[in-house]
């Protein structure tokens, strides 16, 4: 009957299986079979407790007496209930008692296994994560937005204006992402240092970049912002191994912002003026 035993044991069970035959031979153990069986459990508990960094960490000492918890006073986390309970059956020397820790173990386990899966941890993203752009160091488009919403609700006079960065889809394909970056950057530079409040330049999306403007006269202010996107540039790029001189243009957007302009509205005509002028 032992040797079958032994034998058996290289099949694997499903969980209903295994849990029904754990269970039924539990019940068929005679007291001296309860006590044979306790030197098991104990080694089971000394290879939790060197497992115990990778789990729980067990905090609560072992009592020292072989006294069974009863299930409705438990209010530790399962894994550490089961380590009480397997260090007070390797302790005990009543078959009784040890009977019982070994069902109450079984409990514990099969109630684990009723649990539904865990549902995944919200992760909380850096707000400077979300509103800084990698490629520019600028702010990126939650900022602006916000910056939008404020004014509109605040009843500044303000301009809105986009500029978008014509060919960029081009220059990528000829001479590679990498030189199409420093087109980017070399456009903020610019931006930053030509426009009358650079402190409000946001990269919107690839190719575009967004700035909001206070202002006393709109005219002069839409004529300076044209001017700004109308002069023509030229940087010279590294491109491997070699420097290429590139002409870059900037296509430009206004939008004068009333205090009752919804912001949503404004952000979807700059959508769409991206969209327009680079086909993406």
């Amino acid at each position: 009957m032992r040797g079958k035993a032994l034998t058996d044991t290289k099949a694997q069970l499903a969980p209903a299986e295994a849990r029904e035959a754990v269970t039924s031979w539990l019940g068929q153990l005679s007291e001296e079979q309860t006590v044979a069986v306790a030197p098991l459990l104990k080694a089971l508990s000394n290879l939790m407790s060197e497992h115990k960094g990778q789990g729980e960490q067990i905090e609560n000492p072992v009592p020292s007496t072989p006294a069974v918890t009863p299930m409705a006073a438990i209010s530790t986390p399962p894994l550490e209930s089961l380590e009480q309970f397997l260090s007070q059956a390797s302790e005990s020397e009543d078959p009784r008692v040890i009977k019982d820790l070994i069902s109450k173990c079984l409990e514990i386990v099969r109630t684990e296994k009723a649990k539904p899966p865990a549902a995944p941890a919200v992760v909380t993203i850096p707000a400077g994560a979300t509103t800084v752009d990698s490629e520019t160091g600028l702010p990126g488009r939650l900022l602006f937005e916000k910056l939008v919403a404020d004014s509109i609700a605040e009843g500044k006079n303000v301009i809105t204006a986009l500029f978008v960065v014509e060919r960029l889809p081009l220059i990528n394909k000829r001479f590679g992402r990498l030189a199409g970056d420093r087109v980017l950057l070399y456009v903020a530079q610019y931006l930053a240092q030509e426009l009358p409040e650079s402190n409000s330049l946001s990269r919107w999306s690839g190719s575009a970049f967004s700035t909001i403007i206070n202002f006393e006269n709109s005219d002069k202010m839409e004529s300076q912002i044209r001017a700004i996107s109308n002069k023509p540039l030229s940087a010279n790029i590294d491109v491997g191994n070699r420097s290429v001189m590139l002409t870059i243009s900037c296509a430009c957007m206004m939008e004068q912002l009333s205090a009752d302009a919804s912001p949503e509205k404004v952000f979807d005509k700059m959508d769409e003026f991206v969209k327009a002028r680079t086909g993406t």
